[in-house]
């Protein structure tokens, strides 16, 4: 034996020595080697966001606390908005142990409301109504919520990347100010690397340049931002520009209740003034134990379901109406810091620049899926459509764009369909709209639209224009009158349905036209062509089909002046597909279908159905414009028009692609409306961008994550070393053995 075990002995020495360098290292604790030992570890995520076919990772996810809960919880009236509780506020004076609480809330209101009241505006007082105090109190509450919740998502996001990557144990320092640079470093290690790290996809405004001038003050330095959304092509090549380095660490945020909110259930009940205008109660969205949040505008979700976390929802939701409303976030953005102890702003981890480089007025819902997991239960995911804008800076109104989108999927889908046409003729005031719809937004739509192609057809036949002077030359008759019905009506819907998803493709809406003469006794007695001649009148109207149709019909599908009826339309595709669905099976909202109660979506904006009619009747009595025209004989003749018609979406007529055109015609679409759930993502050929979201019948109630890398924890080590240091002391034990037999021989 003793002989045997020489003649193992090197090999068995071999062995160990290999191993001893394999994995020596861990196993004697000092740290992972790198390719300098001078220089510290940079962790990175894979992805640069450059990448065309991203692999489809699972989004790493991290609770951060929300104050949006007191949007539901504090209405205008609310008794906690009394001004002896206002008055009462203070300045917040804890830095960060304050954010979010009652007290800063009413405070902020409390200056608001003195500024206001220097300017004439009296909240408490009288002479303002109701619908402005409720307006005043939503957008002061909009911005606060922003700002409070845009610092908490940004903080949990730098704390979730250095607890995922160990940054502390590698030795960098957190969340303190670059020696001898005067601001704030998410993480650094002096003389080699700066991270700032960015929940959304855009840094801060001036952030990178103020990075370059670090640069150039320590030529050692790298630094590298890192983006939990995806970046734009335009903001990296603006890095590249600047020598910063980037990745994209796919991940969200999930809400949950401000532990610095009051508990909930303990804040009053409205009370001390009427509403003239409803509430809007939309659905709840993702829950915790310590209460439920209202989901975020536009969000496909109805009472008894929940929205799911999503970096496109709080896009939508987060984007400014306009730039005053912009002007004033930031401002708050800017307090709001400040009471939390930031010297400078824009060391805060707020929201960084806006969301740029789409037309949120292109906005439409293209795809809905009726959906059921086992773990959550029924739902729906959907995706919004939007063109890109290259170069815009600020994409303005994507909240209002997508809640009118959702609002009016579920009024299509509540209401009959019969009741989805609207009427504009002076002598039936008493068939406008259906008194249901005419307390919507969708149906301040469609009657808005109908109003909107009146004034359309002035401007195409205008005599000043180009193709108005050739229009009215071609006409025959000496009073050229014409008195014509035009409505909206859809053409067939280019749709790709497939299982329980569906694809809108194309939209396109159609106008029709006829020639009708008012012959009642009501308010058209005395308008009308009923003295011309009908030859004329049939040989004007065919000009009319050649010449000004198309146009009109042109301008209804692409013209910005109906960009929310094309919007209302795509949520009408979408909603009948679903109420069909929804005969043979059970789904989300099958007690929605035909329920007749749309009263959970009502008009955001106010309106009334006989108020359009009125515009729409001075404008038949006096025309969009009358023209004089001198004759050949020195006579006047004037040329009048008279349109009257209506927007009917009754019928969806549909027309079904194959999977082979599908996946030639829309390689990628199955795809990114899938990843826009999460996060916005360009689409056929970048000239789109899609956001998305998903609801569930049951919450999400702790984040999902990818697992840490277990090359970074001692158990691991512990593990993988404990055979290798049992197989070295079996070795010293037979050394040892045989060195006893051979002493004893």
């Amino acid at each position: 034996m003793s002989r045997a075990l020489n003649r193992r002995s090197p090999v068995v020495g071999l062995l160990v020595a290999l191993l001893l360098v394999l994995v020596g290292t861990p196993v004697l604790g000092a740290p992972t080697p790198t390719a300098s030992p001078a220089r510290v570890e940079v962790p990175l995520p894979p992805l640069t966001g450059r990448e065309t076919s991203p692999p489809r990772l699972v989004p790493y996810m991290y609770f951060y606390d929300s104050i949006e809960a007191y949007r539901t919880e504090i209405p205008w009236n609310s008794p906690e908005l009394a001004w002896s509780n206002v008055d009462r506020s203070t300045p917040p004076w804890k830095p960060f142990k304050e954010r979010g609480t009652l007290n800063s809330l009413l405070h902020a209101w409390k200056l608001k409301v003195l500024d206001e009241q220097a300017k004439g505006n009296n909240f408490y007082g009288s002479q303002m109504s109701d619908e402005d105090k409720k307006e005043m109190w939503d957008k002061l509450l909009d911005k606060f919520i922003y700002g409070v919740d845009s610092n908490e998502r940004g903080a949990a996001f730098e704390r979730a990347y250095a607890d995922y990557f160990h940054l502390k144990d590698l030795g960098y320092t957190l969340g303190a100010k670059y020696p001898d640079s005067g601001f704030e470093v998410d993480a650094y290690v002096i003389g080699q690397v700066a991270l700032e790290m960015k929940s959304g996809p855009l840094p801060k405004d001036g952030q990178p340049e103020r990075y370059a001038g670090l640069m150039r003050q320590v030529p050692t330095l790298r630094v590298i931002h890192i983006f939990g959304q995806r970046p734009d092509s335009d903001t990296l090549d603006a890095l590249d520009r600047l020598h910063i380095e980037y990745r994209y660490w796919p991940s969200f945020a999930i809400r949950r209740r401000h532990p610095n909110m009051p508990p909930p259930g303990s804040l009053g009940t409205p009370g001390g003034g009427t509403v003239s205008i409803p509430i809007p109660s939309g659905p709840v969205g993702p829950k915790s134990s310590s209460g439920a949040i209202p989901a975020p505008a536009g969000s496909l979700a109805a009472s008894g379901q929940n929205v799911e976390p999503s970096a496109s929802t709080d896009a939508i939701a987060e984007s400014p109406s306009s730039p005053e409303d912009k002007a004033e976030r930031d401002e708050m953005v800017t307090d709001i810091a400040r009471d939390m102890g930031y010297e400078d702003p824009a060391d805060a981890p707020g929201a960084a620049g806006d969301l740029g480089g789409v037309d949120f007025s292109t906005l439409e819902l293209r795809y809905v899926s009726d959906t059921y997991r086992s773990s959550l239960g029924t739902g729906v995911q959907y995706a919004y459509k939007v063109d890109a804008k290259p170069g815009e800076k600020v994409a303005y109104g994507g909240r209002e764009a997508a809640q009118l989108a959702a609002d009016s999927f579920f009024t299509w889908l509540v209401l009959p369909a019969s009741s989805f046409t609207v009427n504009l003729n002076p002598d039936e005031p008493d068939r406008i709209i259906d008194d249901r719809l005419g307390k919507t937004d969708a149906g301040r739509v469609l009657l808005e639209a109908d109003l909107q192609m009146k004034k359309s057809v002035g401007r195409l036949i205008h005599p000043d224009t180009p193709l108005g002077k050739s229009f009215w030359g071609l006409l025959h008759g000496d009073q050229k009158c014409m008195s014509m019905r035009q409505w909206i009506v859809p053409r067939p819907a280019v749709v790709r349905e497939s299982g329980n998803e569906l694809y809108i493709l194309q939209a396109p809406l159609e106008v029709k036209m006829e020639s009708e003469y008012l012959a009642t006794e009501g308010v058209s007695r005395g308008f009308g062509c009923e003295k011309q001649n009908a030859a004329d009148t049939a040989y004007n109207e065919e000009i009319y089909r050649r010449r000004i149709l198309p146009e009109l019909e042109k301008a209804v599908n692409t013209a910005s002046a109906y960009a929310d009826l094309r919007r209302v339309y795509a949520s009408r595709i979408a909603a009948e597909w679903y109420r069909q669905r929804s005969k043979t099976k059970t789904t989300a909202y099958s007690g929605l279908v035909d329920s007749g109660d749309a009263s959970a979506w009502p008009a955001r904006v106010p309106w009334s159905p006989q108020g359009v009619f009125a515009r729409y009747l001075k404008s038949y009595r006096d025309g969009e414009f009358r023209v004089e025209h001198r004759t050949r004989q020195g006579n006047y003749t004037v040329t009048i028009v008279y349109v009257y018609g209506g927007v009917d979406l009754t019928n969806i007529p549909r027309k079904l692609i194959s999977a082979a055109q599908f996946a030639r015609e829309h390689p990628r679409l199955d795809s990114t409306v899938h990843e826009a759930a999460q996060s916005p993502i360009l689409g056929d050929g970048d000239a789109l961008t899609w956001f998305g979201g998903t609801s569930a019948e049951l919450p999400i109630t702790s984040p999902r994550s990818l697992p840490g890398s277990p090359l970074r924890t001692p158990q691991f080590w512990g593990l993988a070393g404990f055979p290798i240091v049992l197989w070295l002391a079996l070795g010293a034990f037979m050394v040892r053995q045989r060195r006893t037999e051979v002493t004893g021989r």
